[in-house]
């Protein structure tokens, strides 16, 4: 990680802080930037996107027959936690002078963008609960590839700190998700030590 200097500290001291239980008084000791930073914007935009479709895609998932009780209560979760995602980054994105894109409203948008990062999932056809789980596993990957590419290269202090709670979250919903497909192994609901999504 570039060593590029914010207020003072290095950004990898500004990530290591906001792990820290001391993480939040030592980002709020650092001066604020005064101007906004656009390039911030282009960082934050895909996340919301692939938030944006995380929540669409739960909605879809709901609706498929043969989600156990299991299955429903964690896809449930996922849609609450991603509608609060998109709340929050519309509201960073806006803070920072720049505009929100609108939601996409047909379910199809969701295979498409998988397609783009190279997987074949998709709504088309008659897709079963299993697969709908694969879906929202492959989108929270996509959720986690946008915000660990934006960690280093955030200017605003704010959006830093919100797509660290966000990438947070979405690994937490990748490792329910696996448990929902593969059962309760943790060797396959959490097969990696580190989190980097997908780009």
């Amino acid at each position: 990680m570039n060593e590029e200097c914010a207020g003072g500290l290095s950004r990898r001291q500004l990530i290591a802080g906001a792990l820290t239980a001391g993480g939040a008084a030592l980002l709020a000791a650092q001066p604020a930037h005064a101007a906004t930073e656009t390039n911030d914007v282009a960082l934050l935009t895909p996340a919301l996107q692939a938030e944006q479709l995380t929540a669409l895609a739960a909605r879809h998932v709901l609706g498929l027959s043969g989600l156990t009780a299991h299955g429903r209560r964690t896809v449930r979760v996922v849609l609450e936690h991603a509608r609060a995602h998109v709340r929050a980054l519309e509201r960073q994105i806006e803070a920072l002078g720049g505009t929100p894109p609108s939601a996409p409203s047909a379910v199809a948008a969701v295979g498409q963008t998988l397609s783009k990062h190279g997987m074949s999932a998709s709504f088309a056809g008659h897709p079963t609960a299993k697969q709908g789980i694969q879906i929202l596993q492959d989108l929270q990957a996509v959720c986690e590839g946008a915000l660990y590419h934006a960690l280093s290269r955030l200017k605003s202090t704010p959006a830093l700190v919100l797509s660290l709670q966000i990438l947070a979250s979405d690994a937490q919903h990748s490792a329910l998700l696996a448990m929902v497909a593969y059962g309760e192994d943790p060797t396959l609901a959490i097969p990696n030590w580190y989190v980097a999504g997908v780009r």
